[in-house]
């Protein structure tokens, strides 16, 4: 895939950005050199590797039980708020 000069220069446009002629020349050899390097992973043998949903295998990153708790004490909430009107914090 190639991305020349006049659609970098469409797309900033379409993005409300202006650039100069400096800026596009950059940005078209960041563009080419950033799909160049992106192509090269289309040439990668993973075959022998089973698709994962996650890339590292962490046990912190199950789901807990949802259980209801009656725990929530409406004064204590309250108690951190700079203004309150009886039970309801006041925002001006």
């Amino acid at each position: 895939m190639k991305i020349d000069i006049k659609e970098l220069k469409a797309l900033g446009l379409s993005l409300h950005f202006e650039m100069d002629n400096q800026q596009l020349e950059k940005l078209h050899k960041e563009s080419e050199d950033l799909l160049t390097a992106l192509d090269s992973l289309s040439n990668l043998d993973v075959g022998a590797f089973a698709p994962m949903h996650y890339p590292f295998k962490n046990s912190s990153n199950s789901l807990r039980e949802d259980v209801a708790s009656q725990n929530n004490d409406p004064k204590k909430f309250l108690k951190n708020a700079k203004d309150v009107n009886g039970k309801y914090v006041v925002v001006k």
